[in-house]
């Protein structure tokens, strides 16, 4: 008896749900990449390379921001396309948001700034 193929979300159906929960006037996000396998490593960094991703801790993946409306980050429409492109690749992993920021109104500045492990992201 076979068994049946193991059913994974995909980087942007994953995106599509984390976004639908998000408030409407969200305006940037921290968001992580971590992939199945190290293989992967080199491929999805090619493929990510619009999102600037960034590696961080050990894990088998990538960071990046994202500002929806202006700031620091890639536009939220080439984020979902670069994890298509994850996706058209056959790269098995998986996304989540790890921060968000909804109505920011920076002055004189490119957005927010987060610290993460005592280092600015």
């Amino acid at each position: 008896m076979a068994t049946p193929p193991i059913e994974r979300a995909t980087f942007v159906a994953s995106w599509d749900a984390a976004v639908a929960v998000l408030p409407p006037d969200w305006s940037d996000l921290y968001c992580e990449v971590e992939l199945t396998s190290t293989d992967y490593l080199e491929r999805a960094a090619l493929l990510m390379a619009p999102a600037n991703p960034a590696r961080y801790g050990g894990k088998p993946g990538f960071r990046f921001r994202c500002s929806r409306v202006f700031g620091y980050g890639v536009d939220d429409a080439m984020a979902r396309r670069c994890l298509a492109r994850l996706d058209e690749g056959g790269i098995r992993g998986t996304f989540q948001i790890l921060r968000a920021l909804s109505d920011t109104h920076p002055v004189q500045t490119q957005g927010p700034v987060w610290y993460v492990g005592g280092r600015s992201v």
